[in-house]
């Protein structure tokens, strides 16, 4: 694996390595995106976040709101699976934001990418609602990553307050453990406000993606839409399952 850049930003070190076709972010030795130059996805856990789009049917998903930009491997991915017309991307780290324009090339008239505290902007956030809500609020702490944002009913709230209808949000966690703490597996009203929600995950991560949606939805729907993209196959193996809420 070649060390293509590398940068230190208080106690905080930014690595940008190549390994093949294949360009990585680093932060504190966390992966934090990945992309394939041949491919335009990264075959990652940032395909799972975008997968959930093919819930809906091919050219439904206009708006999308990415919380937690990293590189911007999960742009990359929403590209190929569904074209939105408007990608806001916010993101805390500016190094971040820089290594998603210089080295990983994420840029055009569809995307607007922004500096600021996630939770801080969509509490002040007045505009459109979105089709799709990407929450990947993820950090490098010392011992390794973890949720930048607690999972709890506020948040829930929050998020689903800026969907509009037939909207779906995703939300990445880290773990098993992580998920099940979260609100949608807790409290029922979180889950009542949703049609129904899945979970998609892949041998090569641990990391579980809940899909939640204001709208009914299979996974045959999913993989028909997927199948039906000319030209695109499944980047990574991926199983999904119901995600069912307290009872």
């Amino acid at each position: 694996m070649a060390l293509l850049w590398r940068h230190q930003r208080g106690d905080v070190i930014y690595e940008v390595r190549s390994a093949g076709h294949s360009l990585r972010l680093y932060t504190n030795g966390v992966l934090h995106s990945q992309a394939n130059s041949r491919r335009g996805f990264s075959g990652g856990v940032w395909d799972l976040l975008a997968l959930p789009t093919l819930f809906r049917a091919p050219g439904s998903i206009r708006r999308v709101l990415l919380l937690g930009v990293g590189g911007g491997g999960v742009i990359a991915a929403l590209r190929q699976y569904a074209a939105p017309e408007r990608i806001i991307g916010v993101d805390i780290d500016p190094v971040h934001l820089m290594v998603a324009e210089e080295f990983f090339r994420i840029r055009g008239p569809d995307l607007q990418l922004v500096h600021d505290d996630a939770v801080s902007w969509l509490a002040g956030y007045r505009g459109t609602p979105f089709d799709m809500i990407v929450e990947d609020l993820c950090g490098a702490g010392r011992g390794g990553a973890r949720r930048s944002v607690a999972a709890d009913s506020e948040w829930f709230g929050r998020l689903r307050d800026r969907l509009g209808t037939g909207g779906l949000l995703v939300m990445n966690f880290l773990g098993r453990d992580g998920l099940r703490a979260s609100a949608y597996l807790r409290d029922k009203r979180v889950s009542a406000s949703y049609a129904c929600a899945y979970q998609l995950t892949t041998t090569y991560y641990d990391n579980r993606v809940a899909a939640c949606l204001t709208h009914q939805s299979t996974p045959r729907e999913l993989r028909r839409n997927l199948r039906r993209m000319p030209g695109v196959r499944s980047p990574v193996r991926f199983r999904v399952s119901a995600l069912n809420g307290p009872r």
